[in-house]
């Protein structure tokens, strides 16, 4: 018997279709980095930031990432994770702000008496900045463009939002920002627009947390997200401008899978939004327009064992592709 062989050309195109209707399998996330302990993540079109903790000095150190290479710039040491927002100084160049206090016994409130600091990726210098407001504690900032957005929080008049650029002269008084809040601050900016990831006592004794957006020279504010904090401890995380969008993550800390978790984005010029389904809980979450850096959460111990009969496993630091966003109603948002 002869066996018969089809032409090159016609197994040529049979390969073609097998490949083209065989299922292929999706990237893996790239780990950045294996902390030992959680920590939050900021990223931006020039650097990603994280917080390494150091068992030798028994606390964190600020981890710069450019291009494929982490850093561990010549900046002290936090008992608590940094507070770090990527940004960029007046002429356009890379830099990380962040909050360094007297104390750390009250997570950052005007008890512990923070001040901003500014540390330069273009020349690894660090400097306090001492126009902000120097009768508060000052945290949780964000940096464009030598634009700075931060917390003040006194004593008699608790936390509100300020805003100032760092060109202006020292006599120069910031600019309150109309956001009030009780808790849960996270602030984002990007030219006149100031996102704020804030939280709200309601009249019914629950809480409440939301997205407001905030146009800095009219004053101008909107709602962009709401949701009440029920049984399953709903949040939201990840301020990022990118692709004049605005992206956030919706997460559900006692279930990661509950409803209506994923990712989020809305769009500043026609006010659509749109959803990737992620049901999963992060410390650190940003989008950069073209990828997703995410950062575990230590939910049970320093580490990120699952409970505690598994070996201490580290927290992974990772970049994904950008998720495939599908339109969603914002009545579902709102």
């Amino acid at each position: 018997m002869t066996t018969k062989t089809l032409p090159l050309s016609i197994l040529a195109g049979l390969y073609a279709l097998v490949a083209l209707f065989t299922p292929t399998a999706a990237a893996e996330p790239t780990t950045l980095d294996a902390l030992p302990r959680g920590s939050g993540l900021d990223a931006g079109k020039a650097a990603i930031v994280w917080s390494r903790y150091d068992e030798s000095v028994k606390a964190y150190r600020l981890v710069v990432r450019r291009g494929a290479v982490n850093t561990l710039p010549l900046v002290d040491p936090s008992p608590i994770p940094f507070d770090a927002d990527v940004g960029s100084d007046a002429q356009g160049r890379p830099a990380v702000v962040y909050s360094r206090c007297a104390s750390y016994r009250h997570d950052r409130d005007w008890r512990d008496r923070c001040d901003l600091y500014i540390l330069s990726l273009a020349t690894g210098a660090e400097r306090k900045v001492g126009s902000a407001s120097r009768a508060a504690s000052e945290s949780g900032p964000s940096l464009w463009r030598g634009e700075l957005a931060w917390i003040a929080d006194r004593k008699a008049a608790g936390p509100a939002v300020y805003h100032r650029s760092l060109t202006a002269p020292a006599s120069r008084s910031s600019e309150r920002v109309p956001v009030t809040a009780d808790a849960g601050w996270e602030l984002e900016l990007s030219g006149d627009r100031l996102a704020a990831i804030v939280g709200h006592e309601t009249a019914g004794g629950g809480d409440s947390t939301e997205v407001r957006l905030v146009r800095l020279r009219s004053g101008s504010a909107r709602r962009i997200a709401f949701q009440n904090i029920g049984e399953n401890n709903q949040t939201y995380i990840g301020l990022s401008f990118a692709e004049r969008k605005l992206a956030w993550f919706r997460g559900c800390f006692e279930n990661p899978g509950c409803a209506g978790s994923g990712a989020y984005r809305f769009a500043l010029s026609n006010r659509r939004y749109d959803r990737a389904l992620e049901p999963r809980l992060y410390a650190g979450w940003a989008w950069t327009g073209n990828a997703v850096y995410t950062a575990q959460l230590s939910r049970y111990h320093q580490d990120c064992r699952v409970d505690g009969s598994s070996p201490p496993s580290p927290c992974l630091v990772s970049r994904d592709v950008d998720p495939e966003w599908k339109r969603v109603a914002a009545g579902n948002v709102r």
